[in-house]
């Protein structure tokens, strides 16, 4: 389901059990107990509706305050605010905070629930803040594991909220397809799209993808050569329309080697560069940081992770970051199970979540989590 949520901030948990009942039809409903909860939520999915308490008497400056600015950084995200008092200056202040709707607190569950259902079908307000999340997968050569990480950290993911994996390896070379759907699988490559001179909306998107058991959507930007010439000078906006889309967007890029690709690995909010532990592996992985480096790409958005060789191999992990400078993010372990699921057409995280190499690539989740927080924080300085 890609429906947004609707998040419920009240002290009284009476309260926000009465309204979650009554907004059962809105989609997800999620209650919260406080601003911390709020903002951690927030943090990982951002909702359609948020209906808060805002009682002038306790926290509700603090709240307004937050709210404020979580409507800085989603400006899609709309507000219903519960007060006790209906005064002019209440309501002019509670407007001038960003709140969209205001009903007297405790609300008419009835009422409250056609507020949030008007506000869910008002259309999106085009502007700058934070969309979804953009991770781009990359290798420093074929082999590296780069799609089978995708999928399983899309699929991670997509368990904290609307997730899509998007197949931006070379043209030809994408394997996102055959890795997921026993058929060819009847997407629509955005390439497609644009011949089609249709517009790259975040409506459109989840029509042209495919939703996949694991909890995600899957979508190919191109499928021959030629398609890079047309979707290049679109990428951006291609982009963009997914992060409005989706929460979580992961990109499996593989090897870079085009344009195009470059620009995703720059357009990206954070870089999982993957790499075997092998000589020739990580010769490759010192020249690909030094590619990132004069493509512009800073380090802070940059997270390694090396599948290691069998026991007993010639490189131990230590042994290559000695070598690189610098400590891996994950390592994952030779995980030969992970052919079998693949052949089988299943999730590593779904169907064996006991695995050594599922939790490195949880961990590769959470760090990702982080980031994404850092972002916010960045974006709500008054809310830390």
């Amino acid at each position: 389901m890609n429906a947004r949520p609707v998040y419920l901030l009240h002290p009284d948990p009476a309260v926000r059990h009465s309204l979650r009942q009554a907004l059962e039809a809105a989609g997800p409903v999620e209650e919260l107990d406080g601003p911390g909860a709020l903002l951690d939520r927030v943090t990982l999915v951002p909702p359609g509706v948020i209906v808060a308490g805002l009682d002038a008497g306790g926290e509700g400056h603090g709240v307004a305050s937050l709210l404020a600015l979580v409507v800085g950084a989603y400006p899609d995200v709309r507000v219903v605010g519960l007060v006790r008092t209906t005064g002019l200056e209440e309501v002019r202040r509670l407007l001038r905070a960003g709140i969209h709707d205001v009903l007297f607190d405790p609300p008419d569950p009835a009422a409250c629930a056609a507020a949030v259902l008007a506000l869910l079908h008002r259309p999106a307000i085009a502007g700058p803040g934070l969309g979804g999340f953009t991770v781009a997968v990359t290798s420093s050569k074929g082999g590296a594991g780069a799609t089978t990480t995708a999928v399983n950290l899309v699929a991670l993911l997509g368990r904290l909220g609307p997730a899509a994996l998007v197949d931006a390896d070379a043209p030809t070379f994408g394997t996102v397809g055959t890795a997921l759907f026993d058929d060819p699988p009847a997407w629509t490559p955005v390439a497609r799209l644009l011949q089609q001179n249709l517009p790259l909306h975040p409506m459109l998107f989840p029509r042209a993808g495919l939703a996949h058991r694991g909890g995600f959507t899957a979508f190919t930007l191109w499928e021959r050569p030629q398609d890079l010439d047309v979707v290049g000078p679109h990428l951006g906006a291609a982009l963009d329309a997914l992060a409005a889309a989706y929460a979580y967007v992961v990109a499996d890029v593989g090897r870079s080697v085009c344009e195009a690709q470059d620009a995703i690995l720059q357009r990206a909010d954070a870089l999982v560069c993957m790499t075997r532990i092998e000589v020739g592996a990580l010769r490759n992985l010192k020249a690909l940081g030094e590619r990132l480096g004069a493509l512009g790409i800073g380090a802070r958005k940059v997270l390694f992770a090396a599948t290691a060789g069998p026991a007993g191999g010639d490189l131990t992990p230590e042994h290559a970051e000695e070598v690189l400078g610098h400590r891996f993010d994950a390592v994952l372990p030779e995980t030969p199970a992970l052919r079998r699921l693949g052949d089988l057409g299943e999730i590593a995280v779904q169907t064996a979540p006991d695995l050594e190499w599922v939790r490195e690539v949880a961990r590769v989740r959470d760090l990702l989590v982080a980031r994404r927080q850092e972002a916010l924080q960045r974006l709500l300085p008054g809310a830390a």
